[in-house]
């Protein structure tokens, strides 16, 4: 019985960190689509803001994954991985 608790307390944050995985996978999507958007109306924005829209809008995404990042470090060092 011991084995069995012990064992569904350590999949537990394993399963997490994948689901994290998925998270990042479609963070880094949407940063991609945001950019291609960004960059199809880049022409109806007046002078040099499109570009720093879109490092702003990237950096943005940048910084959620690095959040993300370092949940699953976390969950992988409590979870004994």
């Amino acid at each position: 019985m011991n084995t069995l608790i012990a064992k569904l307390i350590s999949w537990i944050p394993k399963n997490i960190v994948g689901l994290l995985g998925i998270l990042q996978a479609i963070i880094k999507f949407v940063k991609e689509v945001a950019t291609l958007a960004l960059d199809l109306i880049a022409p109806l924005i007046p002078g040099d803001k499109d570009d720093k829209i879109i490092k702003v809008v990237r950096d943005i995404c940048n910084k959620v994954d690095e959040v993300v990042e370092k949940i699953k470090s976390f969950l992988l060092q409590a979870g004994v991985a």
